[in-house]
């Protein structure tokens, strides 16, 4: 009796550690898909700034250069504002806020379009919203009866 109580326990440490292990799996997995995603982000900010051209070398060094800087508050904040600035040109020059709604439902690639263009899908009102231009919008969604509207952002 005594030796079939130690094969129990024996058998729930063994499942526990097994649990363990899948437990780490899917944190490393998760901590991947973290800094996939914050490598990617970094990659944007690149193309977003207009220095996608320079080579790899050079963006290092200016990397380095930011750097060495990250400790200035008065450079922070520079950087910090001049980035605001460009975010706030671009959506009102570029793009404007924009609500999509369809006729029918969207096939996975019209999604997947959808989200590279920086749209949300709001799933109460059944409908997509993010910056957009409505002309190119509506030639892209030409045989889904697509309804964009223009909508007012206000700062709150």
């Amino acid at each position: 009796m005594h030796i079939e109580k130690l094969m129990k326990q024996k058998e729930k440490i063994s499942q526990k550690k097994e649990h363990l292990g899948k437990k780490e799996l899917l944190l490393k997995m998760k901590e991947r898909k973290i800094r996939t995603r914050r490598l990617i982000l970094s990659g944007e900010l690149i193309v977003k700034a207009g220095i996608d051209h320079l080579p790899p070398i050079v963006l290092l060094g200016a990397l380095l250069e930011i750097k060495d800087r990250a400790h200035d508050e008065i450079a922070i904040k520079a950087w910090q504002t001049k980035a605001e600035v460009m975010f706030e040109h671009d959506q009102h020059v570029n793009a404007q806020p924009l609500i999509l709604s369809f006729e029918v439902e969207l096939d996975e690639s019209s999604k997947a379009s959808l989200k590279a263009l920086k749209f949300r899908w709001n799933a109460f009102r059944r409908e997509w919203y993010g910056f957009g231009k409505k002309d190119e919008l509506e030639a892209l969604f030409k045989g889904f009866g697509a309804k964009i509207e223009t909508t007012s952002i206000q700062n709150r």
